[in-house]
């Protein structure tokens, strides 16, 4: 299971380091060196705990972006640290972290369809069945054999 974690980081251009362990045990170490500071084990562990809360509350919207691999992730964190102590930067932040990312994708036109019927252009036009009918040279539609004007093209049968 961790190989995979960090075989997926290394894959990303990562170190293989899960940057929120690193983020959880440097809190950690904060507030174990606090009691340590205070002497008092109670009053340094009631303070240690409650800057921890303050800490991880604060950085909540980076550590959601993490967890949920946003690709924008760096831009969230820089956005919760700098401008997170304002509380509209911090809801920004937040909302940004929990919102679906959107994947951009191509529009693939189909070709257009086929014609449904091919005609050969090249083609002569066949002789008419009636006999009192003839076929225009020029347009290949069937006029009447006496005719002296093709009723369709307008062309001199003649």
């Amino acid at each position: 299971m961790y190989e995979d974690q960090s075989r997926k980081s290394l894959e990303r251009g990562g170190d293989g380091a899960n940057p929120m362990l690193w983020a959880i045990g440097f809190i950690v170490v904060i507030v174990f060196l606090m009691a340590a500071v205070d002497g008092s084990v109670g009053t340094g562990f009631a303070v240690g705990l409650v800057t921890f809360l303050v800490i991880t509350g604060y950085l909540l919207p980076s550590i959601i972006a993490l967890k949920r691999d946003k690709h924008n992730k760096s831009a969230i964190i820089m956005l919760n640290v700098l401008l997170g102590w304002t509380l509209v930067g911090w809801v920004v932040a937040m909302v940004w972290a929990v919102t679906k990312d959107t994947v951009l994708t191509a529009q693939v036109t189909a070709p257009p369809a086929p014609p449904l019927f091919k005609y050969d252009y090249s083609a002569k036009p066949s002789a008419p069945v009636d006999p009192d009918v003839k076929i225009c040279p020029f347009c290949a539609e069937e006029v009447r054999a006496a005719a002296l004007k093709c009723k369709h093209c307008g062309s001199d049968l003649t």
